[in-house]
C-alpha cells in the first residue's frame, strides 16, 4: 500500500505500508516481523529505506517511500558499478545477532517438495534440478557466512532520486525478509541470472572484484540460481509455468556450456 500524507501546506510525505493478509499464508505477521528486524538493520547501515514504524500487535510495517524507480534489466548495465558497490557494502557490514543461516539449496529442495505434491513439473526437469543441487553443494562447501540480501533482483533495487553520495542517484535495496547470513557469491550469482547474464558473467565479477576462489564458487552458483528461478515458478504453477519452462531451457543451455568449458580445461574437444 502506497500512502501519501500531508504534514503542512505544500509538503507531502509518502510511505509504504505492509500489512499481513489472512488469505496469503506466505505473508503472515511473523514474516513481517522478520522483515522489520532486517529492514531496521539495513536502515541503520544505509543499505535500504528507513523503517518508520513497526506495529508488533498487528504485524504491520511503515517504510519510507523512496523518490525513485525500480531498476530494470534494460537500464541495469548503466548501474552495475553502483550495484557492485552496494553488494560489497552489504557483505562487509557487521551481522546482526538475529540473523540466521540462509541456504539456497535448502530453499530449492522445499520448492521441489511442493512441485512433486502438485505435479507441476516434468520428472526429467526435477531430476535435472536435483542434480544441480547436489553438484553445487559439493562445490561450495566451507564458504564464508556474511550478511546477504538473498533475493536481489531488479525489482528489489531502487534508484533513489535524492543524491546521497558520490553516485548521485543512490542505489539501495528493498524487501529484506530473506536478508540473512549466506555466501556473498550467491547474491552475485542470483543477480547475474536475473539480468540474463549467466552465460557472460565476467563484467559483474570484475566490478565486484572477486578472488579466484570466489570466482569458482560464483560460477558454481550460477546453475543453482537458474534452477532456483525455475523451481520457484514451478511451485507457483498457473501462469508461472511458462516462465518455469523458459528457465529450464536456460538451465540446460548453461549446463551444456559449462560441460564444454570443463572439457576444454581438461584437454577435451
Amino acid at each position: 500500500m502506497d500512502v501519501t500524507l500531508t504534514a503542512e501546506a505544500g509538503h507531502y510525505y509518502r510511505y509504504i505500508v505492509k500489512l499481513p493478509r489472512e488469505n496469503l499464508p506466505q505473508l503472515p505477521s511473523s514474516s513481517l516481523s522478520r522483515e522489520a528486524l532486517r529492514t531496521g538493520w539495513a536502515d541503520e547501515n544505509k543499505l535500504g529505506p528507513k523503517l518508520i514504524l513497526y506495529g508488533e500487535s498487528c504485524g504491520g510495517l511503515v517504510l519510507e517511500r523512496l523518490p525513485g524507480e525500480a531498476l530494470n534489466p534494460q537500464t541495469a548495465p548503466k548501474w552495475l558499478p553502483q550495484i557492485a558497490g552496494l553488494l560489497r557494502r552489504f557483505h562487509s557490514t557487521k551481522a546482526a545477532a538475529f540473523m540466521e543461516r540462509y541456504d539456497p539449496i535448502k530453499s530449492v529442495r522445499g520448492y521441489l517438495d511442493i512441485i512433486k505434491a502438485n505435479k507441476t513439473m516434468p520428472q526429467a526437469d526435477m531430476r535435472l534440478i536435483d542434480g544441480v543441487l547436489v553438484n553445487t553443494g559439493n562445490k561450495v562447501k566451507g564458504h564464508p557466512w556474511v550478511p546477504c540480501h538473498n533475493d536481489l533482483h531488479c525489482q528489489n533495487i531502487m534508484l533513489n532520486n535524492i543524491p546521497q553520495g558520490e553516485d548521485g542517484n543512490q542505489v539501495v535495496a528493498i524487501d529484506f525478509e530473506d536478508c540473512d547470513l549466506a555466501d556473498p557469491m550467491w547474491d552475485l550469482a542470483y543477480f547475474t541470472v536475473n539480468l540474463g547474464r549467466e552465460n557472460c558473467p565476467r563484467t559483474l565479477m570484475e566490478l565486484y572484484g572477486v578472488s579466484k576462489e570466489e570466482e569458482r564458487r560464483y560460477r558454481a552458483y550460477l546453475p543453482l540460481a537458474v534452477a532456483h528461478c525455475a523451481a520457484w515458478a514451478g511451485m507457483r504453477g498457473g501462469d508461472w509455468l511458462k516462465h518455469c519452462g523458459e528457465m529450464m531451457v536456460r538451465l540446460r543451455t548453461l549446463l551444456g556450456k559449462n560441460s564444454r568449458t570443463e572439457g576444454h580445461r581438461r584437454g577435451g574437444n
